[in-house]
């Protein structure tokens, strides 16, 4: 398994991907209004690791797809080929 990046690699990997490298949102009491905080290299790794996740999940997906239409595909030629006689 590959090193995650720190610091500023990671931000940049981040955007590169188009991940929010913002924190959690903070609420001022006082001031009635929110501040997103930076987010930490550990939030940043596992959002990262959570989009790496989706996209191989989704072309996973989409390979069980081809490979469940080429079965159907295969069936109906077999048939046809049966019972075209």
């Amino acid at each position: 398994m590959s090193k995650m990046p720190t610091g500023q690699d990671l931000i940049n990997a981040c955007e590169k991907k188009g991940i929010d490298i913002q924190g959690e949102r903070i609420l001022f009491e006082d001031l009635k209004k929110t501040h997103r905080a930076q987010a930490t290299d550990y939030e940043l790794q596992q959002r990262l690791i959570e989009f790496k996740r989706h996209l191989r999940e989704s072309r996973m997906w989409m390979l069980a797809l081809i490979s469940a239409l080429t079965s159907f595909a295969s069936a109906i030629i077999a048939l046809v080929a049966v019972y075209g006689r």
